[in-house]
């Protein structure tokens, strides 16, 4: 199965033991607050604000080994746990971070990054993390003795009002660190980020890249946003996550702290998982199980998880227990029903999808699964019926057209059928750079090579350092005979495919290009590139389609001897 495939099948038919993303409260996003200012006896000076924002910050590092990986800053949110709330931009990808916090000497603020730069700082475990409101919770095991909490203000920030921030390193090149930042708001209100509306602050603050997940101040001191961005196409907007919005996240996450029984374990794993974060939510997922050892939706999740990790056999002993808690789980028997296609138990594994499909017919997941089960054991025909099952059963399931498109395109060679369920996926899914793709391979079967121009072009744009993707519009220019644009895409991708030591596309480049240097009748150039690919060449059927253009080269140059010994040398290639 291909890793498209794969990918595919843990979104349909592994993704339905997982619940749904969190979203944002929609009373949060629409409610009108009412008037703020900070009354004069409340306010600080500048430099008192900033001295708040210096006890309640820190600069937050993602490191491996000794390599500065990323970093950001945090501010204190609750003293007695060692929570710091940043952006979950500035801890992706992290189960643990490392904070280093201010230092003084007489009294003063050491603001020199050398100072910092061998401090190993303060360990910090990710507790949580909420892409769509760009925010996470860390969990620091100390914290310095003068360390102050953060108070989050009671009303949101107005048009208008001051607010002060800071950074860790503000991103300025002039070695300095501790940066405070002060501005207006412009606007306040819900603006759109993945797809879901959040509420923000926007402000004229000059932030940059280490301003990202400070705490944001009022003349009070209150914190009434967390920086999250500076847009780079407006003219001096930053763009601050409301305390509004802050407040609804820390009151969901607050039972994630510290949680207790197997119930809160597993919902903190769900969290983890649907952040990426595998071996975290694994850890919970243990210690769920600990706690209820036939907690159904931890054994399932589990063995779902273990599965996508490609520990099948693991996996099956999970699914297997959830099946003794309940036998007739569809989850379960989902989740089994994909480990036993794994371990090429093809027969036992549609046992199981066709049980889950009589105990919940009218849901699309099974079918899905099945036909997965069915195409990986080569019966396409029958696969096909189970895609269009699923698809019956629901319509709006983008990944369901792209299956089966996949299903009609590379082994029922059904090139127009598979180009029309791309194009139904992109009609729900515009941004799918992966349908696009998949398109224009229709699109070359079919022999209409200007439309794959078109469609690899935009597929290029969508994901701009996709190699496969750069690779097959090289190959549409090549055939549509646009052979100066097939050698410039070419030699893109084997420059990028030679950096990231990409032997097959590197392969593939050199021969792609050497037959568009053919159409030039740059002859030498396509023999020079021709053998360049013959040496990389990793299959014999590769070697076969090399020599044979490198033979026609030579022939269109007048070297018949050459030519001849190629093509003998396919020929007997071809046979064995």
């Amino acid at each position: 199965m291909t890793r498209t495939l794969r990918t595919l099948a843990a979104k349909l038919f592994v993704g339905a033991a997982c619940l749904a993303p969190f979203a944002v409260s929609t009373a949060v996003a629409q409610d009108r607050v009412p008037q703020n200012a900070v009354p004069e006896a409340k306010k600080l000076n500048s430099k008192e604000q900033h001295a708040k924002l210096l006890k309640a910050s820190g600069w937050i590092q993602q490191r491996n080994g000794g390599q500065l990986l990323g970093h950001g800053t945090g501010g204190i949110v609750d003293l007695k746990r060692r929570l710091m709330v940043t952006n979950d931009h500035v801890v992706t990808g992290q189960d643990v971070v490392w904070v280093i916090f201010p230092e003084f000497k007489d009294g003063k603020l050491i603001r020199e990054e050398s100072h910092y730069a061998d401090k190993k700082g303060v360990k910090a475990t990710v507790i949580d993390r909420y892409p769509v409101r760009d925010l996470a919770v860390i969990q620091l095991e100390s914290l310095p003795s003068d360390s102050e909490q953060l108070v989050l203000a009671s009303q949101e920030a107005e048009e208008g009002d001051a607010i002060r921030t800071i950074g860790g390193y503000t991103n300025g090149g002039d070695g300095l660190v501790w940066g405070g930042v002060r501005g207006d708001v412009r606007t306040v209100g819900p603006q759109e980020n993945r797809g879901q509306k959040v509420r923000m602050v926007l402000s004229d603050a000059s932030t940059n890249g280490g301003n990202s997940g400070a705490p944001v101040l009022n003349e009070a001191g209150e914190l009434v946003g967390v920086h999250s961005a500076h847009k780079l196409k407006a003219i001096n907007v930053a763009v601050h996550i409301s305390v509004t919005e802050l407040k609804a996240y820390l009151s969901e996450i607050d039972p994630l702290v510290a949680p207790k029984g197997a119930d809160e374990f597993f919902a903190r794993a769900e969290r983890k998982r649907n952040a990426g974060r595998t071996d975290a939510a694994l850890l919970d997922l243990r210690d769920a199980l600990k706690a209820n050892p036939k907690h159904l939706s931890a054994l399932v999740t589990r063995a779902s998880v273990l599965s996508n990790k490609g520990d099948f056999r693991t996996a099956l002993v999970d699914a297997n227990k959830a099946l003794e808690v309940n036998p007739e789980s569809y989850l379960a028997l989902i989740a089994r029903g994909q480990i036993q296609a794994q371990l090429k138990k093809y027969d036992a594994a549609i046992n199981d999808l066709s049980k889950a499909i009589t105990i919940q017919p009218e849901s699309y997941e099974a079918y899905a699964g099945r036909g997965f089960v069915l195409m990986m054991s080569s019966d396409f025909a029958e696969a096909e019926t189970d895609f269009t099952r699923a698809i019956e059963k629901s319509k709006d399931v983008a990944d369901l057209y792209i299956v089966r498109g996949t299903n009609r395109l590379d082994n029922l060679m059904k090139p127009e059928d598979a180009a029309k369920d791309y194009s139904h996926a992109l009609e729900l899914n515009p941004q799918n750079h992966g349908a696009v793709n998949q398109l224009g391979l229709c699109f070359l079967e079919l022999k209409q090579n200007d439309m794959a121009v078109k469609v690899f072009t935009q597929a290029c744009l969508m994901e701009k350092s996709n190699l496969y993707y750069k690779y097959n519009l090289a190959t549409a220019f090549e055939r549509d005979e646009q052979f100066k644009d097939a050698i410039e895409v070419a030699t893109a991708v084997i420059k990028l495919a030679d950096e990231k030591k990409n032997v097959k596309m590197l392969s593939d480049g050199l021969f792609i290009r050497a037959r568009a240097c053919r159409g030039l009748k740059m002859y030498d150039q396509a023999v020079a590139d021709a053998t360049n690919c013959l040496k990389l060449c990793q299959t014999g059927a590769d070697r076969v389609n090399a020599l044979r253009c490198r033979a026609y080269a030579y022939e269109l140059a007048g070297n018949t001897e050459k030519a001849e010994a190629d093509y003998a040398q396919a020929n007997q290639l071809e046979k064995k």
